[in-house]
């Protein structure tokens, strides 16, 4: 399924804020365990703008995570 938002072509499934947690909750709620399929939201810092790049998102107590893609 493609579809267009913001000027740019998206593929696959429109993505929803259900079930999503804060990105300040992750690290509780990843207890230990080095991956989490998770979904997350929150305030994003800086960003690279090339395509496949990176975005910094901040996830309280003055800490950021770094998100590829």
């Amino acid at each position: 399924m493609a579809g267009t938002a913001f000027g740019q072509t998206n593929y696959g499934e429109k993505i929803t804020a259900e079930g999503a947690i804060p990105a300040s909750s992750l690290a509780s709620k990843m207890k230990g365990n080095d991956t989490l399929a998770a979904k997350v939201y929150g305030t994003i810092t800086e960003v690279c703008k090339n395509k496949g790049c990176w975005m910094m998102m901040d996830i309280g107590g003055g800490k950021t995570m770094r998100v590829t893609f």
